[in-house]
């Protein structure tokens, strides 16, 4: 389940806080500390890994051009058309198993169905954007997603946003500022996008 996959992300880390709490743990409980990584790996070899390593691709591709610092014209348009590539293989994993999220490719790659939507034309989004909310109110993504998804359509047709998550550059000011918001007194102004995902 989606607490077992979080919790053994934490314990099967490789970071420095899971070494640190392993070295600790296993000083007192070392049997009951494999006995939980067994577990652990019981729970992810439930997962799909040739999904896993399609979604590690498509995930590698939404990420290209946009992980460089100083994005050119040219950079952004060759991501454009791995946007649209990615945008063709996530509506055709859509259609087998609904949102590719935490249940199928663990909390590592459970944002990048979401993502590869978010970065498609808002055709597209509008078309997936139920299945969103469902999977969000499932914690199959995170929650905050289905705040980006909602405002940015509303944006775009023109209507005031809810969650304060899309800006504009204005050039008058110099400086981005916040697309028109439904109750602007619900949105914290230094953070905005933080009022309760319903």
């Amino acid at each position: 389940n989606q607490f077992g996959i979080h919790y053994c992300d934490m314990v099967l880390a490789n970071n420095d806080w899971a070494k640190g709490v392993k070295k600790r743990f296993t000083v007192l409980y070392n049997d009951e500390w494999n006995m939980l990584c067994n577990d652990c790996s019981k729970i992810y070899s439930s997962l799909d890994s040739n999904l896993i390593k399609l979604i590690q691709i498509i995930d590698y591709r939404d990420k290209f051009y946009r992980d460089m610092l100083n994005n050119s014209n040219r950079d952004m348009a060759k991501q454009t058309k791995l946007d649209s590539i990615n945008g063709v293989a996530i509506d055709s994993l859509i259609s087998i198993y609904g949102y590719v999220g935490i249940s199928l490719v663990g909390s590592r790659y459970k944002n990048v169905c979401w993502s590869v939507i978010q970065h498609n034309p808002i055709k597209f989004q509008k078309k997936h954007f139920n299945m969103l909310k469902k999977a969000s109110q499932n914690d199959e993504m995170s929650k905050s997603n289905i705040a980006y998804s909602e405002d940015r359509i509303m944006v775009h047709d023109c209507k005031k946003q809810k969650y304060g998550t899309q800006y504009y550059f204005d050039e008058l000011t110099n400086k981005n500022e916040i697309y028109q918001l439904i109750d602007p007194k619900q949105v914290d102004e230094k953070f905005p996008g933080t009022i309760t995902i319903e």
